[in-house]
């Protein structure tokens, strides 16, 4: 806030405790006249006889804004690393980085920028005129130099890359990859001291300055464009600084960099940045990695963190990339980026990322765009589920097997994974038939190109079989069982556990027909094979048995039903845990086929079952 030095008595002591007011700026006509008003309130920054310094102030202040909201992430000192697990923001500045430098950008990509750049400043004479200067004297060669002249590109970039904006991300993509390939380039090129130690100054939240001293020893990355010094002052004054929000602390990090240990590119900004007192000044590529060494206290709320930058021989650093790759596998940036924002249960940058696909790449008959679309579809529709728009996602899934269609070979094994997503789609809304018409096509590509005892061919003839029993088309659902016994019987055992499974289907669907004698020997055929394969408490031993104890009831055969059902009771009392609704029904079953005169008998028997569950 500005206020004049007028009105300073009165106004300041109103407005210094106004939470959202983080800086105040007294403007003083007068020289002579001024009163020093910083002791008042620490929010009173300066006081200022002319506006134009009243101005510069507020650049500063931004830009110190941009350095204290730098993102960081921590990955701590493990080995066991799950994917879900990692903080998001690394994984997402990682991937982005990779996708980007994938990436062919052509003349469009700058205009999409520019236009994108005007739409933001669109009432601003003095932006329109810079935006026309960087649209005329651009070039890759100059990019740190635009990167450090410009506040609308610094800010823009690195708010983009703070709040996770894929969308603005990759309008500048150009841009940022230009960037790094500079750094790189100049960092390949100039002879850099073998050792060094830099400093940066920046405030962190109370939340991530506790996440520091608990993560000492692990690692520590910046997720955009580190700009760090070699005078620890200048450092020290912007984490001092920092302290003028409670919500902050400041930290001065002082970083131990061996270029001959790692291949992380930063370089001096002397002599290529647009500010000529930057010699002090190092710039790093974006998303570098650091160890944690130690954190030292200096004052109240002001901290020293060290770091050193992390060698090419890291193993933690070399464990997260190998694990990274096997998770999301190694196809193209954006198929892993689609993917993680899914696994990430970020569905709304998912389909933002799909958005993006269709608006930066170029339709052809290429197999690597069209296997690009069907992931891109295939994983959006994901997201609809994920967001609970089921009804958005068969539309996607059925663009994927188009897109596959129109330039693919018909019988191309992807079109399965297409075909099948869409499917379940139409399951899971009870669209059955149009299921049934989307595991047919798969079926027409599968009998092309799998052997007749291919696995796959067996699970669509199971899951068309099942979605026939959905429908109550008993017979039909029957014939696709047993065409997937007869599948897995050329490459399987007859009491392989995957004809289990079939066999208990089939009970199912017997039962359902209430030809129990079939159902019955369809049941025993499953028990029989999970008690060659499974443990003694295995739930699905208890699952077979309850349902042979429920089609004994139904043929009246009630001590025979007593039997089965206190054996599914038996076991899932030690195998579930206490409170499971399937405990409750099991005891239910076991009363409702005991005769009077057995009833005191039987609730014993099953009150000392529980007494022993307890204990």
């Amino acid at each position: 806030m500005i206020i004049p030095d007028h009105v300073s008595r009165k106004i300041l002591p109103l407005i210094k405790d106004i939470s959202q007011l983080y800086e105040i700026y007294v403007l003083c006509n007068n020289q002579a006249e001024r009163e020093d008003w910083t002791n008042v309130s620490k929010k009173v920054k300066g006081i200022f006889t002319d506006i134009e310094s009243v101005y510069n102030r507020l650049e500063e202040t931004v830009c110190r804004a941009d350095i204290d909201m730098t993102p960081i992430s921590i990955i701590p000192n493990t080995v066991a690393i799950n994917l879900n697990e990692l903080d998001p923001s690394f994984m997402y500045s990682q991937l982005l980085k990779e996708i980007i430098l994938e990436i062919e950008f052509n003349e469009n990509a700058k205009e999409t920028f520019l236009n994108f750049c005007r739409q933001q400043y669109v009432d601003t004479n003095a932006m329109s005129k810079v935006i026309d200067e960087f649209k005329e004297n651009y070039d890759s060669s100059k990019a740190i130099w635009w990167y450090t002249k410009e506040p609308f590109i610094y800010s823009v970039l690195n708010k983009a890359l703070r709040i996770q904006d894929i969308g603005t991300s990759l309008k500048m993509g150009f841009f940022i990859r230009d960037l790094h390939e500079q750094i790189q380039q100049l960092h390949s090129e100039t002879q850099q001291s073998t050792k060094m130690t830099l400093y940066r100054g920046q405030g962190l939240s109370n939340v991530d300055l506790t996440r520091i001293k608990s993560g000492i020893g692990g690692l520590l990355s910046f997720n955009n464009f580190l700009s760090t010094s070699i005078d620890p002052q200048v450092s020290l004054v912007f984490a001092d600084s920092a302290r003028g929000n409670p919500d902050f602390a400041g930290i001065l990090f002082k970083i131990e960099v061996d270029s001959l240990e790692s291949s992380i590119p930063f370089i001096s900004l002397e002599g290529i940045s647009y500010y000529s007192e930057s010699e002090k000044e190092v710039l790093f590529s974006m998303h570098s990695m650091f160890r944690i060494v130690q954190i030292t206290q200096i004052e109240d709320r002001l901290w020293q963190v060290e770091l050193v930058l992390t060698s090419d021989t890291d193993e933690q650093l070399e464990y997260l990339t190998n694990y990274m790759r096997k998770e999301l596998g190694d196809k193209t940036g954006w198929h892993r980026m689609i993917q993680l924002m899914c696994k990430m249960g970020n569905p709304e940058l998912c389909l933002e990322a799909y958005n993006m696909v269709l608006d930066t790449t170029s339709e052809n008959t290429h197999q690597e765009y069209s296997t690009l679309m069907i992931n891109t579809l295939t994983y959006a529709a994901q997201a609809y589920f994920l967001m609970g728009h089921c009804k958005n996602a068969p539309f996607d899934m059925e663009d994927a097997f188009n897109v596959e269609h129109k330039s693919l070979t018909s019988n191309h094994s992807e079109s399965t994974t297409i075909v099948s997503s869409i499917s379940r789609s139409n399951d899971y809304m009870k669209d059955y038939e149009t299921a049934i018409w989307c595991y047919e096509k798969i079926l027409e590509i599968q009998q092309k190109v799998f052997p007749s005892n291919h696995l796959d061919l067996a699970r669509t003839y199971f899951r068309i079989g099942n979605l026939y029993k959905s429908m109550k088309d008993y017979s039909t659902a029957l014939s696709y069982f047993d065409k997937t016994l007869e599948t897995l019987e050329k490459s399987f055992p007859f009491d392989h556990p995957k004809m289990a499974t079939v066999h208990h289907e089939m009970g199912n669907v017997y039962q359902l027909m209430k030809d129990y004698e079939a159902a019955l020997l369809s049941y025993k055929k499953t028990l029989e094979i999970h008690q060659k394969s499974l443990p003694s408490n295995h739930p699905d031993l208890s699952n077979i048995y309850s349902k042979l104890g429920t089609l004994y009831k139904s043929m009246e055969d009630h001590p025979t039903a007593l039997i089965y059902f206190k054996e599914a009771l038996a076991i899932q009392l030690k195998c579930l845990q206490q409170g499971h609704p399937d405990l409750v029904t099991s005891a239910i079953n076991i009363l409702s086929v005991t005769e009077p005169n057995d009833l005191e008998d039987t609730l014993s028997y099953v009150g000392k079952l529980f007494d022993n569950y307890d204990k």
